[in-house]
């Protein structure tokens, strides 16, 4: 035995061993990491599905105010906005939410007569299509010019418990930047209230600030720990028609636009699907009866 230890047969084997444990526990480790990303690519909050109407929450939803000129993103993080409004709606009812808006009280007038960018849109929806109550926020353009004005947004945002009791949920739309550190400022002045932040940006729209988050510790954990919202997979039935060439094709039952071969192929790819700009069905992915 003790001569069969220290046989060559004897190490190959071991070493054979170990390579297929430490194989396991990295198999192991991926399946782990690609579950969570699934997770979070499902659109589906477990933060948002799981909220508790007893404890008070607040929602950091890091926005972008994302300009009309640039549109895919400009409809996007409408989108996700919306959705996540409605969520809560859904889960808590809008006389218990309250919608918290970084616009300045000064601005109200041009916020919702204005569509140029994202966080207007966002604001004139609450407003005009919800019953849910709305502040803006106190900090004016002067006091943001002279810091980040972080602690006096947490005091402003809390203000909106101590007068308002009987709300359980805030949602806070604000620049992603400000997230990390209100979260530690609410924390620190009211560690009992249960703090929810998602990440609306898209990855795309996130790249020019990553030179930025690098000297950024606490931006670094929360992209980590939070990265950007996807919304639930919506999909819409589509009449499928046979071109010339005898090849399979789609048409939207709703605007008749009709796609090219390439998109019965590739189904999950819905830029090659050109509906029209208002068709309810842009965006959606296109599935067979």
């Amino acid at each position: 035995m003790t001569k069969y230890l220290g046989s060559k047969k004897y190490h190959t084997t071991n070493i054979r061993k170990n390579k297929t444990r430490r194989n396991l526990r990295r198999n192991k480790t991926r399946r782990n990491i690609r579950k969570n990303k699934l997770k979070r690519v499902a659109g589906k909050l477990e933060e948002l599905d799981k909220l508790d109407i007893r404890k008070k929450t607040i929602i950091l939803m890091g926005e972008l105010h994302t300009s009309k000129t640039d549109n895919a993103e400009y409809l996007n993080i409408i989108k996700k906005q919306k959705n996540i409004i409605d969520n809560v709606v859904k889960k808590i009812g809008e006389n218990k939410t309250y919608f918290y808006s970084e616009a300045p009280i000064g601005l109200i007038d041009k916020v919702l007569r204005t569509d140029n960018y994202s966080s207007s849109v966002i604001v004139q929806y609450v407003n005009f299509r919800t019953n849910i109550p709305i502040k803006y926020s106190s900090i004016s353009l002067c006091d943001r010019d002279t810091g980040s004005c972080n602690n006096e947004y947490s005091d402003d945002i809390l203000s909106i418990f101590a007068i308002n009791p009987e709300i359980k949920c805030i949602i806070v739309a604000i620049g992603l930047l400000h997230v990390p550190e209100l979260k530690r400022l609410i924390n620190e002045k009211q560690s009992d209230i249960n703090i929810i932040i998602i990440n609306t940006l898209s990855q795309e729209q996130l790249k020019p600030f990553i030179p930025r988050f690098f000297s950024n510790k606490s931006m670094r954990e929360l992209l980590y720990t939070e990265p950007s919202y996807k919304l639930p997979i919506e999909t819409f039935k589509v009449s499928v028609l046979i071109n010339k060439d005898g090849k399979k094709i789609y048409k939207c039952p709703l605007c008749e636009a009709i796609t090219r071969t390439a998109a019965p192929e590739n189904p999950e790819d819905t830029d090659l699907f050109t509906h029209d700009f208002t068709c309810p069905n842009k965006g959606k992915i296109p599935v067979e009866p």
